[in-house]
């Protein structure tokens, strides 16, 4: 399932931990799966749209962005919907990657940031515990290979 984070207008707040879509069976979850965007002009029309209930959509038109990490792995999907057919064009959808590439980095530099907290921990607790750190002493020992 994809889970919705974040939204507003048909999806708002009051929905965010309560929609879940599927990845094989909506159209965000297609754009999950193929690492593609789309533009839907009729989304409700769409063979891959996800109907919910009544109260939780009133949209049309539908952009989908992958949010994908280096290593070709699909973070999420970030979308955009309109309640008119036909509100977007592809320099909308253009856009919307842009921002999801922006998502994309930050997400990724944020993980590179936990790998290298780690190390830094670990000689922190170390140095906490024996006044010494390690550490180094391996770096200037270790040979390279």
């Amino acid at each position: 399932h994809l889970r919705m984070v974040a939204g507003s207008s048909a999806f708002g707040a009051k929905f965010k931990n309560d929609v879940r879509l599927l990845i094989d069976g909506s159209i965000a979850g297609m754009c999950y799966r193929t690492g593609k965007p789309s533009l839907d002009d009729d989304a409700p029309s769409d063979p891959h749209f996800q109907h919910l209930r009544e109260d939780r959509h009133s949209y049309s038109s539908l952009i989908c962005a992958p949010i994908m990490l280096e290593q070709g792995h699909c973070l999420g999907v970030l979308s955009i919907d309109a309640r008119e057919k036909g509100a977007f064009t592809q320099e909308d959808v253009e856009i919307v990657e842009a921002y999801a590439e922006m998502a994309s980095m930050i997400m990724t530099a944020y993980l590179l940031s936990l790998s290298s907290v780690e190390p830094f921990r670990e000689s922190l607790k170390e140095v906490a515990a024996t006044g010494v750190s390690t550490r180094s002493k391996r770096q200037r020992t270790e040979k390279p290979s």
